[in-house]
């Protein structure tokens, strides 16, 4: 046994702080072992602090480590933010350290081990307001494997390497290779340990049914970690563990999962069977929210269960003990906690932001059965947390200063976890003007997926509310003084202070301000689940109350729905339309749409009453589709509108906000990650409604447009989308939109965001609130999982470049001025094309045709293809230019790096006449006052390459096209010929050298012409250092 971890197990059965000091010096090089008191920091909470040792790594930094006993039992849940100040505040007093390791334990020897550091703010500094915590949560009870194997493999030799040993993104990958491995094994039944019986045989139908099994049980698991001040957890650990499954010797699946999800979850005890009503089971709340009613596709028919709550499918859906036995294993293995980590505020467990990620990445999987990748065909991609953090703070920070009229830099302080300080110097009415605003907040998902974005939207709105009002003190005033009767008023005031107000807070934003779309249902309902587990995390166990104090979960039909979110109604946009015909407004419409309205809001929170609401929903849907017979002419549609039903497990081929939502006046704030590329049918139809997307019709042009229609007047629209809109020729139209007709605030590079993706990616923010004239907008880029906003650039840069620039500074933008000063752009003077499309014709004879690869930096070299043509090619005009002298460049492009930025141009000049394929643009000149040689100059200059790299392809790092769009942006010094002739001769000799010899070294003649070029354009020695990249 290694001894770092023998150290570790012994301070884990036999806790003493002071072995903590072994483990530090076997990590460190310099551990320095102290025991020195910290005085004033024992309160009511700890006791016992002390500083037990600093260490420093590479003299660069120096930590310190510090223990506290807390009084009270310590659990994963409890006494987290406490521990967090605490350290906080003594970290603000040592400003000397970078960090500290913290060990706060209690008596029954359970600790959490955790490294706080400050975050360096843009220019490196220490930023002492500002911090990261990464926490292990260990005690006896638990298998504590994760904190054994990294504290192992831990190295302390640097702060990053520290951060490291804290990675909850290990632990996520490897829970993810064993989940998708039994996910596998469920669906294929490999070697006889899965799902060996299915009703149907249905892949499909298979893959749903596994994930959204394995997704009930991750939840309950969940619920097995969650305990509180109770001696029992939500479902008794007896009832999943790998042990019980191993020695039982009935249908485990039959015998308890089923009767667990649809006996005992999804009904409350006095509806259970008789069996379910014990106190054994009454132990297990009933949890609502249809995340345990059977589906069709479960095979559990209520109706026909017999008096077990045992299905009579019992031998057609079959899966092996030997499945669960892993699963649980698997499960067992890891530490799980039901709070979603932040991004300041990690524990290294599995949390419920996991389930995204696994879910996420399941429905991306590889289908063995259509050989296509599901991630491909739905453009689906989980996104890190750190740019769902920072859409999200954008997208708030925008709203609520247009809606507070505070300032940004305010907003900014408040959107910081446990900030309290930020609100200090608000008075009353800003308080006010905040939480008024957040109630009035109404935001979408238009591609919700697993619901990253919506869950971070309501831990943000969550946390500005903790700042603002931490003891709900002004929402609490507001909701009473909305009574008018003053004893209701009182009466109501007593029974509301006894409420859980996190989870009331909670309720309320998810019921009047979050919304989430997306085509899959099983996405869906995965988003469904995060939201649930979010709401079990702030109720408290009360074993006295009935069901356990837990307060049942409500129902998110009309909140999250399954549908094709580019679809609108043609015949009916919004409920309005149907309001008035030729005759005026129909009254009896108006009530039937304000009792629909009604519904929706009753459901939210409907238990017993639940399946009549739903009755009740449809037949009301039915009554106001028939109204809208007497002027409607497609009875089609109506039929279609008329048969959706929120309560089915499929997706509706439309959607609209009003019909499904009851939101009338569009959202505030319209965020995601929509797909990219997907096929998508009806094309035909949706570009009679979309007008702004882009060449190739990829799908997330439509989903900017479909933002921006979505949004009200002022709305936010937040995307993560391919960087291609920055710079692309085909999303022209596109970025118009967005920077044109709407107001553009931010682009963030985040290059290649996604794992497996070549794609790169930008963050884009714009508003609604249009601004005729100049404004500016922030840039910035991701590094290093860090998103840091580095400047702002005016729009007029937009309008000058046609890119939505990223990284143009002051000198950047002063050396651009100079190349365009007495500049003519290339495109001005010559006529680009690709060439001939006949890869296919190729043979081994007629006319020699050149390839790309024929192409290198002033020369032709290679074996060179022929091509037989009839003479009616060959006498065509494209054919004719061709064969005239003219500079020949490889049709791609590629970004190096090395030994700085640049876009690598290969071009050289074809006298002799060749034909080239469409690999090959083709330059001729259209006026004599220029040379072939000199543009080629420029062309093939390092000023170029660094132009291009900058102020056309926008720093973009995947291989690109040439064409004449973007070869004709290059400025090209007008001068006279006699001017010229300098370069003219170098790129003569060049030509000449490399022809006898392709291999040539030409290097001396290339700098030179480089140097002349930088003359050329009137370059001082510190804007050549910049374009060479020695200057930033």
């Amino acid at each position: 046994m290694d001894d770092v971890v023998r150290i570790l197990e012994d301070i884990i059965n036999d806790f003493d702080v002071n072995k903590f000091k072994n483990f530090f010096y076997k990590k460190t090089n310099d551990f320095i072992s102290q025991d020195k008191p910290l005085d004033g920091c024992n309160d009511e909470l700890f006791d016992e602090s002390t500083q037990i040792g600093t260490f420093k790594v590479n003299d660069v930094h120096e930590f310190i480590v510090i223990a506290a006993k807390v009084n009270k039992e310590l659990t994963q849940k409890s006494g987290k933010k406490a521990q967090y100040t605490f350290a906080k505040k003594i970290l603000k007093q040592m400003i000397q350290y970078t960090g500290g390791f913290f060990i706060f334990y209690d008596s029954n020897g359970n600790f959490r081990f955790s490294f706080i550091y400050s975050i360096p703010r843009p220019d490196g500094k220490q930023d002492w307001s500002n911090f990261r915590r990464y926490t292990y949560y260990v005690s006896k009870d638990q298998t504590n494997r994760t904190f054994l194997q990294q504290m192992q493999a831990a190295s302390f030799e640097s702060l990053e390497k520290i951060i490291d040993a804290f990675s909850v993104e290990k632990v996520t990958k490897e829970f993810y290779r064993n989940i998708v491995e039994l996910y596998y094994t469920l669906i294929n039944n490999y070697n006889n340990k899965g799902l060996q019986r299915f009703p149907k045989e249905d892949q499909n139908e298979k893959e749903e049914f596994a994930i959204r099994l394995l997704g009930r049980l991750l939840f309950c698991w969940f619920l097995k970690m969650k305990k509180d001040g109770s001696k029992d957890s939500l479902i008794p650990q007896k009832y999943l563990s790998s042990e019980l499954v191993k020695n039982f010797n009935g249908d485990y699946y039959h015998e308890y999962v089923e009767p667990l999800f649809f006996q005992i979850l999804n009904k409350p005890l006095k509806e259970r069977l008789e069996k379910y009503k014990t106190k054994s089971y009454s132990l297990i709340p009933f949890l609502n929210g249809g995340l345990f009613e059977p589906h069709d596709s479960d095979y559990y028919p209520v109706t026909a269960i017999n008096e077990m709550g045992i299905s009579p499918n019992i031998n057609i859906l079959t899966i092996s003990n030997d499945w669960f036995a892993n699963l649980f294993e698997v499960f067992e293995r890891y530490n799980f906690t039901i709070d979603e980590n932040t991004l300041v505020d990690t524990e290294v467990s599995i949390d419920p932001e996991m389930l995204g990620k696994i879910f996420e990445n399941l429905l991306a999987e590889y289908n063995p059965e259509t050989k296509e990748n599901a991630r491909k065909a739905t453009g689906s991609y989980y996104t890190p947390r750190e740019i769902v953090d920072y859409m999200v703070d954008e997208s708030l920070k925008n709203y609520l200063c247009e809606k507070t009229k505070l300032s940004r830099d305010i907003i900014e302080e408040l959107l910081k976890h446990e900030n309290f300080e930020a609100a200090a110097n608000l008075n009353e009415h800003d308080k006010e003007a905040i939480i008024d605003a957040i109630d009035k907040i109404k935001v979408i998902d238009p591609a919700c997926g697993s619901g990253a974005f919506p869950m971070g939207i309501l831990h943000k709105l969550q946390v500005i509310l903790e700042n603002v009002d931490p003891q709900s003190k002004i929402w609490f005033k507001k909701k009473i003084g909305q009574i008018v009767d003053p004893l209701l008023q009182k009466e109501l005031q007593i029974k509301l202070e006894e409420e859980n107000w996190d989870y009331i807070h909670k309720l309320g934003l998810i019921q009047h301000s979050i919304y989430g779309v997306d085509i899959q249902p099983i996405a869906v309902e995965i988003s469904k689940l995060r939201f649930f587990l979010s709401l079990i995390v702030d109720e408290k166990i009360d074993d006295e109350k009935q069901n356990r104090g837990i307060i049942p979960l409500p129902n998110l039909e009309f909140k999250f729905v399954a549908a094709n979110t580019l679809i609108g109604l043609e015949i009916f946009p919004t409920i309005m339309n149907l309001r008035s015909n030729n005759d005026g407004i129909d009254i009896n419409l108006d009530k039937l749409i304000e009792e629909l309205r009604k519904l929706r809001k009753e459901y939210f929170n409907s238990i017993e009453n639940k399946l009549e609401l739903q009755k009740k929903f449809v037949e009301l849907q039915k009554q106001i589709f028939e109204r809208s017979l007497n002027w409607q002419k497609d009875i089609g549609q109506q039929i279609q509108l008329s048969m959706w039903e929120p309560f089915k497990f499929y997706s509706s081929n439309w959607f609209d906000p009003e019909w499904m939502f009851g939101v009338t006046d569009g959202f505030d704030i319209v965020i995601g990650n929509p797909p990219y590329g997907i096929k998508m049918d009806n094309i035909d139809n949706l570009i009679k409604t979309y007008k702004h997307f882009d060449r190739q019709k990829n799908s997330a042009s439509f989903f900017i447009e479909l933002g921006s229609l979505l949004s009200n007047s002022k709305g936010i629209i937040a995307y993560i989308i391919p960087k291609s809109l920055s710079f692309s020729e085909g999303w022209k139209k596109t970025r118009e939109l967005v920077t044109h007709k709407n107001r553009l605030i931010s682009v963030i590079d985040v290059s290649k965001a996604f794992e497996d993706v070549k794609l790169e990616q930008i963050i884009i923010c714009f508003s609604k609130k249009t601004i005729i004239g100049k404004y500016q907008f922030n840039v910035g880029e991701r590094w290093s999982g860090e998103i840091k906003v580095s400047d702002k650039i005016s729009k007029s840069m937009i309008d000058q470049l046609d890119i939505l620039p990223i990284y143009i500074n002051k000198r950047k933008q002063s050396i651009l001025s100079k190349l365009q000063q007495g500049s003519i752009l290339l495109s001005e003077i010559s006529k680009t094309f690709r060439g001939l499309p006949f890869q296919s014709k190729l043979s081994n004879s007629g006319q020699p045709i050149l390839r790309g690869k024929n192409i290198g930096k002033y020369k032709i070299y290679g074996s060179i293809d022929k091509i037989s043509l009839p003479q009616e090619i060959l006498d065509s005009a494209k054919v004719i230019e061709i064969l005239k002298p003219k500079i020949i460049s490889q049709n791609i492009v590629t970004h190096v790096m090395n030994p700085y930025d640049r876009i690598m141009v290969i071009a050289t000049i074809d006298t002799e006449g060749f034909l080239t394929l469409d690999t090959v643009m083709n330059t001729y000149l259209t006026t004599d006052r220029f040379t072939l040689q000199y543009v080629l100059a420029i062309l093939n200059s390092q000023l170029a390459s660094w132009f291009y790299c900058w102020f056309v392809y926008n720093k973009a790092i995947m291989t690109m096209h040439f064409d004449k769009y973007y070869m004709g942006k290059l400025p090209i010094k007008d001068v006279d010929l006699k001017t010229q002739q300098c370069l003219i001769n170098l790129i003569d000799q060049i030509l000449t050298a490399k022809k006898q010899n392709p291999s040539a070294d030409t290097t001396r003649w290339e700098r030179e012409i480089d140097t002349l070029v930088y003359k050329l354009y009137d370059l001082t020695d510190e804007e050549i250092q910049v374009v060479e990249g020695n200057v930033t």
